[in-house]
């Protein structure tokens, strides 16, 4: 699954070989979500948010939200 990533894979191979319920859901490739980065202007703010990540600071990813 080329751009899906490995837990979108995995997920789905669960469901097909082992018949373990996996929840619906959807996915969104890598080069899909880059063109909505690109055509809304956000790959920049997303690359600044990124940046000055603090993975000790817990009030920092909801700031970081509400900015984006």
């Amino acid at each position: 699954m080329l751009g899906f990533g490995n837990k979108n894979a995995h997920l789905g191979e669960i469901k097909k070989h082992l018949g373990i319920p996996v929840p619906d859901g959807f996915a969104v490739s890598t080069f899909a979500f880059q063109k909505f980065l690109e055509h809304n202007a956000l790959f920049a703010d997303v690359q600044k948010v990124l940046s000055e990540i603090r993975t000790r600071d817990i009030d920092f990813f909801s700031d970081a939200l509400e900015d984006l």
